[in-house]
């Protein structure tokens, strides 16, 4: 059935069984199915229905056919894209709230695992000049080079409902000279981020920053180990050095006793004897006199 101009099929059109109107409907300007197309079982429209919008209730709610550049159906609510679907996949476009999100991560359907350090080393080796490469393939040296070169950065966007609000995130041509795994588009296209696939970058950043943590950690009690054995045996050096030097004071303290003992002996007997001495006749020996010494005083010190 073709119709050049239009066609209308009365208020209703009620299939209770199969209709079928021809192999192919053509409509080069416009078809109106009454207020109601009501189908029991199944319609079909021939081998090929061509038509590029189908509205929804009003002229502002609508699924929209793209040829180009590539084949999709786009969905607009109030003249808002809503949803983008290609043979490879979609686009949400605006915000949208979901009560959980799942992603397939199933180690069946993945090949060339290797760890994340030795991708961000390779990568770095490929994107970055000779003197900013990171040195070797350690965990620490890749993931540290990555994260320098990041730009965290805060924004809005020109279009859409979100354009009222900050957003923080990276700038997907920057981060394609770092990261270009995680940049998808090209050419003309408007640039896209695999955001969760920084989530492993962080982990992995987190790792190494714990790792570094628990060498200090270490370290930090060694040192303190360390510093209580220095410590204790600073301790007994001082005891010791105390100890000798109370030894010290006390010999050096006998010793200027005793010599203030026989300068006092020596003070009080010769005043005791002075008269005596001074009767002594100068030139006579008096070697075979006994010498004399108070009761109590060191025998020691005579006179």
């Amino acid at each position: 059935m073709s119709l050049l101009g239009a066609a209308h099929l009365g208020a209703s059109l009620a299939l209770r069984g199969f209709a079928r109107l021809g192999k192919s409907l053509s409509v080069l300007d416009y078809v109106e199915l009454g207020s109601s197309l009501s189908v029991r079982s199944f319609l079909r429209f021939g081998s090929a229905l061509a038509e590029s919008t189908i509205n929804f209730g009003n002229t502002h709610s609508y699924a929209k056919y793209v040829s180009s550049p590539a084949s999709s159906i786009e969905l607009y609510v109030e003249d808002n894209r809503g949803l983008s679907v290609t043979s490879t996949g979609g686009v949400l476009h605006g915000t949208w709230t979901s009560d959980g999100a799942v992603t397939t991560s199933d180690r069946r359907l993945k090949k060339s695992i290797v760890p994340l350090y030795k991708a961000l080393a390779e990568s770095a080796n490929k994107v970055a000049p000779g003197s900013q490469r990171p040195a070797g393939t350690e965990r620490a040296s890749a993931v540290g080079w990555v994260l320098r070169q990041l730009r965290p950065v805060s924004f809005k966007f020109k279009h859409g409902p979100e354009g009222k609000h900050s957003r923080y995130g990276f700038v997907a041509q920057e981060l394609q000279q770092v990261l270009p795994s995680v940049v998808r588009g090209q050419g003309d296209k408007h640039l896209s981020v695999v955001y969760q696939d920084l989530i492993a970058l962080l982990t992995l950043a987190t790792q190494v920053l714990q790792d570094k943590l628990n060498q200090q950690e270490e370290s930090i009690a060694a040192m303190m180990k360390y510093m209580k054995t220095l410590d204790e045996k600073i301790e007994s050096l001082l005891a010791k050095q105390r100890q000798e030097n109370i030894e010290q004071e006390k010999n050096t303290l006998t010793q200027h006793i005793q010599e203030l003992e026989k300068k006092l002996e020596y003070a009080l007997l010769k005043q005791a004897h002075g008269d005596k001495r001074a009767m002594m006749k100068p030139g006579k020996d008096y070697s075979d006199v006994e010498p004399e010494h108070i009761d109590g005083w060191p025998t020691a010190v005579q006179v």
